[in-house]
């Protein structure tokens, strides 16, 4: 079966089987798989949050090409906002950001309690700042660069301890 795996800024696209005869039932298929599967082709729901948009660029492509449903955010107020409206499972989260900052959006995440875990990835980070952040429920927190391999194992482990103890469908 082939999957088809869109992204757009700031909306969450789910992966879809195409069907045989091609596209015409794949809205209406993307729109059942959005309703009832919260882990979309077998992979995390990802919201990338950094200000730095070629950064973001590059690694939501090359999440998507690992076929992994992908929404980025430029700022804090927009990751918020996708939040609240799509929802994500996995939050990898910048610290240093214009307007609202990393620890800010981590923590209305966690006092809105948001089903999201929360990987802070940043090139800015010092010990007090990674203190405050698992204090405050950061699942990680990586360096800027950060190994693919490594993230992406950050991204499963958040992930199984988000589900852990639920009942997969």
């Amino acid at each position: 079966m082939l999957f088809q795996v869109p992204y757009i800024r700031g909306r969450l696209i789910p992966c879809a089987p195409l069907t045989p005869s091609g596209d015409r039932n794949i809205l209406a298929t993307m729109e059942k798989m959005r309703e009832g599967i919260p882990r979309a082709c077998g992979r995390p729901v990802v919201l990338l949050v950094d200000d730095e948009k070629d950064f973001v660029d590059t690694l939501s492509k090359r999440l998507a090409a690992r076929d992994y449903q992908v929404a980025v955010a430029y700022d804090g107020e927009e990751a918020l906002e996708i939040v609240a409206r799509d929802g994500c499972e996995i939050m990898i989260l910048d610290l240093k950001m214009p307007g609202m900052n990393g620890i800010e959006v981590l923590q209305r995440v966690k006092e809105e309690q948001y089903a999201v875990e929360v990987i802070i990835l940043t090139g800015h980070g010092a010990a007090a700042e990674e203190r405050a952040a698992r204090a405050l429920g950061a699942f990680d927190y990586l360096h800027k660069p950060a190994d693919i391999t490594t993230l992406i194992d950050a991204m499963h482990r958040a992930y199984d301890q988000l589900h852990k103890g639920r009942s997969t469908p």
